[in-house]
């Protein structure tokens, strides 16, 4: 069972100390006028073509309203989906191929440290981009829903690139040891065990699907130590077909995160940033970064104004908080 979202530390963390309510009121309800308009005008600019199907016109305008509406974790999780496949798209263009290897291809025996985060939208087979991606849409709506859009992305891409960091020294120590061939990897496995495990830790009677069953359920709490048997034995066998390191690394990193980051990390980061804006208007600097003699810095305002400007009213001082 989902917690309730009114209640996780991202909502109240927000609306205390991030927005106002009646600000974000009035923004949901311009944002919901503004969609009903552009269906409309959508609605009336379909009808104008005459030479268009019937069926095709009510096929977009459908495409429009699902897209309009759907729910903020379904538009995140969609992005990611669409960022993974124009990824897959670009390794099936024959001249890319050397550009996608040397950019969306980690190697730890190489020096291209970047690889370690395009790597992790990167797939060159259809089943894995599947199996991955069924994996991202049932798992990711529950933490984010749980987190919030901002952390839940800032979640899966830590998860993605700390995978690929476990991955990448275990396979340098692992050949000075035992004499195993360095293997370059790429895919989004290692973020999606995170998310697994993160969901195992939080909610031991959900359930997920995977593509190539994709009509079965399977409990996260039985599909996790099965899961990471399978990479152990995979480990210890020299299989090499997947990157069990970054499945194995993935997986702690996604408890470790669920256990500390929501309650400790991200407070951190929050007021970390928090602190910086308020150096960037406190004296540091002169007056085109914000510092010098202006009470408060320009990236201080910029909150207020946006407010401001979309409430039709006059910009007011922001007030330092004590």
């Amino acid at each position: 069972m989902r917690k309730q979202a009114g209640n996780t530390l991202r909502d109240i963390i927000t609306d205390d100390n991030l927005v106002w309510s009646d600000f974000y009121k009035e923004k949901k309800k311009m944002i919901r006028e503004y969609q009903n308009q552009v269906l409309q005008d959508l609605q009336q600019r379909l009808e104008q073509y005459n030479a268009l199907p019937v069926q095709l016109k009510r096929s977009l305008l459908s495409t429009a309203e699902t897209a309009f509406y759907m729910p903020e974790s379904e538009k995140t999780i969609a992005a990611l989906l669409s960022i993974n496949i124009a990824v897959f798209a670009c390794w099936k263009v024959p001249a890319l191929q050397k550009y996608m290897n040397r950019y969306f291809c980690h190697n730890p025996a190489s020096n291209r440290q970047w690889t370690l985060f395009t790597s992790c939208f990167s797939h060159r087979n259809v089943i894995h981009l599947a199996i991955n991606m069924v994996g991202l849409w049932s798992l990711g709506p529950v933490l984010h829903d749980l987190l919030g859009r901002e952390q839940f992305v800032a979640l899966y891409l830590s998860l993605g690139i700390g995978a690929n960091v476990v991955s990448h020294q275990l396979q340098l120590m692992a050949k000075h040891i035992a004499a195993r061939p360095i293997l370059p990897s790429m895919g989004a496995s290692g973020a999606l065990y995170g998310l697994l495990t993160g969901t195992a830790y939080l909610y031991p009677d959900a359930v997920a699907f995977v593509a190539l069953l994709p009509w079965i359920p399977f409990k996260v709490t039985y599909a996790v130590p099965a899961l990471l048997t399978l990479d152990t034995a995979g480990i210890l066998m020299r299989w090499r077909m997947f990157d069990h390191f970054a499945h194995l690394g993935g997986a702690a990193l996604g408890i470790a995160y669920m256990q500390f980051g929501p309650n400790h990390m991200w407070p951190y980061m929050i007021n970390t940033v928090r602190e910086l804006k308020k150096s960037v208007g406190n004296g540091k600097g002169d007056n085109n970064n914000g510092g010098g003699d202006k009470p408060s810095g320009a990236l201080m305002e910029m909150p207020e104004r946006i407010r401001a400007k979309l409430l039709g009213k006059k910009t007011v001082a922001v007030p330092d908080k004590q």
